[in-house]
């Protein structure tokens, strides 16, 4: 503007109709860029940005334990000391089955992030075992309580004699532990994507998040663990929405 307004002074010694009505725009240009409305227009993006995971519950680790207490099923903030912010996802399912050969509660907790998923298998049961009996004569004693039984008269209670109740014991044993899973296949509709152990991690490749942010409702894990043991486990609905929000 200020060369046109030379150029006209220098030519005619007035200013041109054409320089004012360029000055006039020009100011009415810097009057809407600078104005609050388009200022506040500008930062709306990333005003959004911020409060869309601001509002969210934020947990403190991304370790996985049996007891976990988390909100499941929904996105959450996870700031852990050592991996940083993320935004994930936890989810479990817990089932009866035979697991190393004993009747136990078997839980499937999983931590899904945008790049990776943690998953954990734990179980807990009691291991039962019932004495034998044996008889006295050609055989051993045996292990049940061994109580002294009490005559009764009306002069009161004398001892009679000993003998073995009919009642057997039985010794529990709780059986608790967690099994490292070595590895993880995800069934989303009628694909099947086995993912690769990195470090206890199981990373998700672009393929596996769009496929994920697209999954029906019946989404399955298969886990393998070290010793060999196959657990197949259902993914919650909940989590299969809040997907949506993570990939």
């Amino acid at each position: 503007m200020l060369t046109c307004l030379m150029r006209s002074w220098i030519r005619t010694g007035t200013i041109s109709a054409l320089c004012n009505s360029v000055g006039i725009a020009a100011l009415v240009t810097t009057s809407l860029l600078s104005s609050p409305a388009m200022s506040a227009d500008r930062n709306l993006g990333k005003l959004a940005a911020q409060t869309s995971t601001s509002g969210l519950p934020i947990v403190r680790s991304s370790i996985l334990q049996p007891n976990l207490r988390v909100p499941w099923s929904q996105p959450v903030r996870v700031i852990d000391p050592f991996e940083g912010e993320s935004l994930a996802v936890f989810d479990q399912n817990y089932f009866p089955r035979s697991f190393r050969n004993t009747n136990s509660q078997v839980k499937v907790v999983s931590l899904w992030k945008p790049d990776s998923v943690r998953v954990l298998l734990a179980y807990s049961g009691r291991e039962c075992a019932i004495s034998s009996r044996h008889n006295f004569g050609g055989l051993a004693r045996h292990s049940f309580p061994f109580h002294r039984r009490l005559h009764a008269s009306r002069f009161g209670y004398y001892p009679f004699g000993y003998f073995y109740d009919d009642f057997p014991d039985s010794i529990c044993v709780a059986n608790n532990g967690v099994q490292k899973i070595t590895e993880l296949s995800v069934k989303a509709g009628d694909r099947v994507f086995q993912l690769q152990n990195k470090n206890g991690q199981f990373p998700i490749n672009p393929e596996l998040a769009t496929a994920l942010r697209n999954a029906p409702q019946n989404v399955q894990l298969r886990a393998i663990a070290d010793n060999g043991e196959v657990v197949d486990s259902a993914i919650g609905q909940g989590t299969v929405k809040a997907w949506r929000s993570i990939y």
